[in-house]
């Protein structure tokens, strides 16, 4: 690499972290004020119990629960792409775990879940806090696309020198006009998403050297997120 891009991608990195201390900040001062409004109609609610069957209270309770998700996401968009617990990870238990977490809400939803695809014993070097988040994202994201009753269907399988996760559902797919946009940050076609589920695991699958793709028809979604079973562990040597 020449001593300008070196020069440039130094630079690159330096304002890419610029950014994220000022959106963390951003994020810090507008929960303070959330955290007390938030506080101030919990005392209001015990206070004049009959303000619960005013028909705009439920409105203001969802609009807040809506910002402080969307200050969760922005900060672990923030935050996706370091990797800080970087060791060897059990990848079919973690998303064993993540089946028996997501069952109670399925079954309620009648959304079957198949996950006999999922091979026992595949390892790899992976941040597993983050390996988690990414997943749960892809798994609710799926169950969002479906109505009651659809098909979400898990497989984990190595290929080469990789472990790849497919996570699959039979809903009406993406339109092709939304398929460029999936991954961009704050991009949402829901009425309370915040955009940045996606963008989170893509950012989350790069951070290990790996990918986050998507194939859709009119049959269903179906999201490829692959790592290599090997990475370079701290302490190593290159």
């Amino acid at each position: 690499m020449s001593e300008d891009n070196t020069k440039l991608e130094a630079e690159i990195q330096r304002l890419k972290e610029e950014h994220r201390r000022e959106i963390s900040a951003i994020s810090h001062e507008i929960r303070n004020p959330l955290t007390l409004i938030d506080s101030s109609l919990q005392l209001v609610e015990l206070s004049c119990p009959q303000v619960r069957s005013h028909k705009f209270w439920g409105y203001i309770k969802e609009d807040l629960a809506h910002l402080r998700l969307l200050l969760d996401d922005i900060s672990s968009f923030q935050s996706a792409g370091q990797l800080v617990r970087l060791a060897p990870c059990d990848l079919s238990a973690l998303l064993k775990d993540l089946v028996y977490a997501f069952l109670p809400e399925l079954n309620r939803r009648r959304i079957r879940l198949d996950a006999q695809g999922i091979q026992a014993g595949i390892t790899a070097d992976g941040d597993a806090v983050r390996l988690k988040q990414a997943w749960m994202n892809l798994i609710k994201n799926a169950a969002e696309a479906l109505d009651d009753g659809g098909l979400i269907r898990l497989s984990l399988c190595r290929e080469k020198e990789s472990a790849v996760l497919t996570v699959a559902d039979n809903g009406p797919g993406i339109p092709a006009q939304e398929a460029d946009a999936i991954f961009l940050p704050y991009h949402t076609t829901k009425e309370h998403g915040t955009g940045l589920g996606l963008p989170i695991a893509r950012e989350i699958a790069q951070a290990h050297g790996g990918s986050l793709t998507c194939r859709s028809s009119g049959e269903g979604t179906a999201f490829t997120f692959s790592l290599p079973l090997h990475s370079r562990l701290p302490g190593q040597p290159l």
